[in-house]
């Protein structure tokens, strides 16, 4: 099942007060499929300001699918010298009407890049063996062989029908050349 993210925009209605402009945008996951996280905006925690202890947490991008594996929710790991973690949202100030788009319109896209590469991320092929050590002869060994072989073709063939938007009987129907 594809995985799929709803993202809520929220923004400020009066931009403008005594020639001083802010566009605030607020981006939050409101909804996720089941299988698919919602914090998936990674920031950077800079070390506590030595004046006030103020701890300052700066958005650095959407999560790649390492990202989502490697960095915890909520708060940087203390046993990890970087200092990255995950939350649910996004709240930037950004200087004009045009930065606001632009900002809103990335975020869209690698959010849905991402929903994407975790979905192809799923479709796993057989690709390459290795053997390490010593294997029965040929007339040793049963034919496990060609019981592996079968799954994989199918895998394949289910693989390439979503890909070209296919159904499996369309595909079964094309002429093989």
């Amino acid at each position: 099942m594809p995985r799929g993210i709803r993202l809520q925009r929220f923004s400020i209605k009066n931009a403008n007060h005594w020639h001083l402009r802010v566009f605030r945008l607020r981006v939050e996951v409101v909804e996720t499929s089941p299988d698919m996280t919602r914090y998936v905006f990674v920031y950077r925690r800079h070390p506590a300001d030595p004046y006030t202890g103020d701890i300052f947490d700066e958005f650095c991008t959407v999560a790649s699918p390492v990202d989502l594996s490697e960095y915890p929710v909520g708060a940087p790991d203390p046993d990890k010298a970087f200092p990255f973690f995950r939350k649910d949202f996004i709240e930037v100030d950004l200087r004009s009407m045009v930065e606001f788009e632009e900002f809103w319109s990335l975020i869209v896209k690698f959010v849905c890049q991402l929903t994407e590469t975790l979905d192809l991320a799923d479709i796993l092929v057989e690709d390459e063996q290795a053997v390490c050590g010593e294997l029965p002869t040929p007339s040793e060994s049963t034919s496990e062989s060609e019981s592996v072989v079968l799954p994989s073709l199918a895998l394949f063939t289910l693989t390439l029908a979503q890909l070209s938007g296919l159904t499996l009987e369309q595909l079964s129907q094309l002429p093989i050349t």
